[in-house]
C-alpha cells in the first residue's frame, strides 16, 4: 500500500450471520482511532499511514448469543511504503528520433498488482489503459513527449504520480525511386532492360532492396539492380522496390510504379535493312548512268558509274 491510499479488509464466518469480530495488528488488537469498523467488525477500512497501519492482520469471530468463538484466520501481511509511486516508463526503441510507419511501444509499470494505467502525450491523455501503449504505424502525430501514471481502487482511486518523460520525433521515411539504366530503350525496342532502385539519401548506411512486380515480391537477391527479360515478363508489368536495412530507419517507402515497355523477344525484332549495296548490286546498277569516272588504284584503272 501507498500513503494516504484507502485499504479495506473483510473477514467473514461462513455459516451464520450472528457473529461480531474482532481484528489484530501484529497479535495485538486494533485500536486506534484512526481505523474505522462497520457495526459487527467484519470489515476494517482505513487510509494507510506507513508509522500506523503495516504489520499483520488477522481476524476472529466470537458468537453475538453464545461463548463460541472461531479459530483466528490466516495473517494478511500489509506493507505501506513511505512514498507515492513514480511508474517506470520504457520503450522498445533506441533513439528519440523514429521512422513513419514504424511499430512503437511503450511499457509502464508500478510494482504492486491491480492497476490501471492512464496514458499522456504532452497534456492530452489517450484512450489506452493497459499497461503497454502500441503505436502500430508511427505517424507525425505522434510527435510529443509521453508519459504514463497509474490508479486503482474504486470508489476513492488513488493516483501515482506521473513518470518521468519519453520524448519521440516522428520523422518522414526516406523514398526509393526506379531508374531505367537501358539507353534508348524509351524510343527503341530492347530483348533487356536494366532497372536501379536508390534510396534518396543515404541516411549513414548501405541499403539492401526488394523488388515487386505488381503485388508480388520477386524472390531475388537484395540487389539494388534488376534485370527484365520479356521471357520472365510477357505481360510487361509494372516494378517497385523498396530499400531495407538493420538500423534505422528499417526501410524505405515504396518507389513509385514503373512500367516497362517496348520489350520485345529476339526472334520478333524485325531485320534490320541492308543500307549497304552489294558489288553484285553496284554492278547491276547502271540504268540511268549519265557519267563515270575513272580513278586508279594500286596501278589499275577502275571506273565507277553514277
Amino acid at each position: 500500500m501507498f500513503p494516504t491510499e484507502s485499504v479495506v479488509l473483510t473477514c467473514r464466518a461462513e455459516g451464520s450471520s450472528e457473529w461480531r469480530y474482532m481484528w489484530y495488528r501484529d497479535s495485538k488488537p486494533v485500536v486506534d482511532e484512526s481505523v474505522v469498523l462497520s457495526p459487527d467488525g467484519s470489515t476494517l477500512s482505513f487510509r494507510a499511514a506507513p508509522s500506523v497501519h503495516a504489520g499483520q492482520y488477522m481476524c476472529r469471530g466470537q458468537h453475538k448469543e453464545r461463548d463460541v468463538s472461531t479459530h483466528n484466520s490466516t495473517e494478511h501481511p500489509l506493507k505501506v511504503h513511505d512514498e507515492i509511486p513514480i511508474p517506470e516508463l520504457t520503450q522498445d526503441f533506441a533513439n528519440e528520433k523514429v521512422y513513419a510507419e514504424e511499430k512503437l511501444t511503450f511499457s509502464c509499470k508500478v510494482n504492486s498488482s491491480g492497476w490501471t494505467y492512464l496514458w499522456f502525450q504532452d497534456q492530452a491523455a489517450l484512450t489506452s489503459q493497459g499497461k503497454t501503449y502500441i503505436v502500430l504505424s508511427a505517424a507525425s502525430t505522434n510527435t510529443g513527449a509521453h508519459r504514463c501514471r497509474a490508479t486503482r481502487g474504486q470508489n476513492t482511486p488513488y493516483l501515482t504520480s506521473h513518470s518521468k518523460e519519453l520524448k519521440i520525433h516522428v520523422e518522414a521515411r526516406p523514398w526509393a525511386t526506379v531508374t531505367l539504366l537501358t539507353g534508348w530503350s524509351e524510343v527503341f525496342s530492347t530483348d533487356r532492360l536494366d532497372l536501379k532502385c536508390e534510396v534518396q539519401g543515404s541516411l549513414g548506411g548501405p541499403w539492401n532492396h526488394t523488388w515487386m512486380r505488381g503485388t508480388d515480391e520477386l524472390q531475388v537477391l537484395h540487389h539494388e539492380k534488376y534485370t527484365v527479360t520479356p521471357s520472365e515478363d510477357p505481360d510487361q508489368s509494372q516494378y517497385t522496390c523498396q530499400g531495407v536495412r538493420s538500423t534505422q530507419p528499417w526501410f524505405s517507402k515504396h518507389s513509385e510504379p514503373f512500367k516497362t515497355k517496348n520489350l520485345l523477344k529476339i526472334e520478333d525484332k524485325p531485320e534490320e535493312a541492308n543500307l549497304f549495296l552489294t558489288m553484285a548490286e553496284l554492278k547491276a546498277y547502271d540504268a540511268g548512268t549519265s557519267e563515270s569516272v575513272d580513278t586508279a588504284d594500286n596501278g589499275e584503272l577502275m571506273s565507277f558509274k553514277y
